[in-house]
């Protein structure tokens, strides 16, 4: 999982790459970053699942 300060210094751009598929959020505070692990995974899974079809 990979994170940046968004440039207008308001949040973060937290994303994960997992099996080809990467999903990215925003979050408002850092303490926030890990907390989005679970709707980025459930995102990839769900876009892998399209892709299988």
């Amino acid at each position: 999982m990979d994170f940046e300060p968004t440039t207008d210094g308001l949040g973060y751009k937290v994303c994960l790459t997992k099996d080809g598929h990467t999903a990215c959020a925003f979050v408002s505070s850092a303490h926030l970053i890990e907390d989005k692990r679970r709707q980025l995974e459930a995102s990839i899974k769900a876009d892998a699942e399209r892709c299988a079809r």
